[in-house]
């Protein structure tokens, strides 16, 4: 159940999927690369996300529907941290 899109500057797709509760990247040519993130209420664990920012400095803001907050991740060279 994908809910939001981004797309950073070398083309690497970052997908919200609520089904999963996680945010999935895939490379420019649509390669699976990793998850970020599961279900759960912790840091790095969403319920239900709905959307996401990917600022351009590499920081993505993704909306934690059910735990009622935005989460924050600094990205680093290889797409997480």
């Amino acid at each position: 159940m994908p809910k939001g899109i981004a797309v950073d500057p070398s083309g690497v797709l970052y997908i919200v999927d609520t089904l999963f509760d996680n945010i999935q990247l895939f490379s420019a040519a649509g390669e699976f690369l990793f998850t970020i993130g599961r279900r759960g209420s912790g840091p790095g664990e969403f319920s239900m996300p709905s959307g996401l920012f990917l600022a351009r400095e590499g920081t993505l803001y993704v909306c934690d529907t059910y735990n009622q907050r935005v989460q924050v991740f600094r990205l680093r060279g290889d797409h997480h941290e």
